[in-house]
Parts: C-alpha cells; structure tokens; sequence
C-alpha cells in the first residue's frame, strides 16, 4: 500500500513522459498491485490472497482497522429491543476481525540484517520529502505544458 501511495502521489503521477518511457513489465506490475489493493467490493482480492498464503505474512493493518471502525460504528452496543441487553453479534464481530489478525503472530519471522538496505532507507528517511518540494523537483523534470487554447496560463502550481 505504501508503494502504491507513492506512485500516486501527484509529483509522480503527473510524470507523462517519464510514464511513457517506463518499462511495459513494470507498468503490468504496478497495475496488478493495484488491482490486488483496490478497494472494490471492501478488498475482496487482498482478502483472498491473505487467505490463501501460507504465513508468515505480514498484512496491511489499515484493513483490519477499517474492519473494526465499521462495526464499531455501525453497531449498536446495545440491543435495539432492550438498552440492557448486550449485542453479542456486534462482540462477535470484533472477535472474529481480532482473531484473524492474530493469526499472523503465531509464525516465526526470520528475518536478516541486510546493512546496506537498512542505510539506504534511514538515508531515504532522513531526506527532507515535503509535498511540495517533491512538486517543484517533479516540474523541474516536467514543466507544465502551456495550454494554448485556453485563456489561462499555468505556472508551478498556480493559475491565473
């Protein structure tokens, strides 16, 4: 999800050329992760394919927080008939979200030390990546293309 989100940013979205010039296997790749992330029909691809893996995975918590979000707030605490009795189908629910992510915690995960990848990121973190300064080295790469048609002129990110 996180490399999704970057792609989509709109200092690299707005990329044309760049896009154009960009390996056709890679643009199949990232249009699968899309597919795979898409929200349609509340994740039912990224649900399936979780189901189907053979941990350990680490899955997306954003979905699992979503889960509970949803019956949390679309649930009364209480059922409608009485406001003493419980609604164990509301706790039920919850459970069932809880014990699903739980299940990714009961595997070893044996991962290694690998030096220079950890650099390269805590060097990539470390860099100022603000969303406008992002925007102006995306202009720099690809200036915005002055519409001739149009009475307007655009420059960086203001129309006047």
């Amino acid at each position: 999800m996180a490399v999704l989100s970057a792609f989509d940013n709109s200092a690299v979205g707005r990329l044309k050329k760049t896009w154009m010039m960009t390996n056709k296997s890679t643009i199949q790749t990232l249009a699968q992760i899309r597919k795979l992330l898409g929200a349609n029909r509340n994740f039912t691809e990224y649900r399936e394919i979780v189901h189907s893996v053979n941990p350990p995975c680490i899955p997306f918590l954003g979905i699992y927080l979503q889960d509970l979000t949803f019956i949390e707030d679309g649930n009364p605490d209480y059922l409608h008939k009485s406001s003493n009795l419980i609604n164990f189908a509301k706790r039920q629910k919850t459970a069932e979200v809880i014990r699903e992510l739980k299940q990714f915690q009961n595997f070893a995960y044996n991962f290694h030390t690998i030096p220079e990848f950890q650099d390269y990121i805590k060097g990539q973190l470390d860099q100022d990546r603000d969303v406008d300064r992002l925007y102006e080295r995306s202009l720099k790469l690809e200036p915005k293309q002055v519409d001739n048609a149009s009475s307007t002129q655009t420059y960086s990110s203001y129309t006047f």
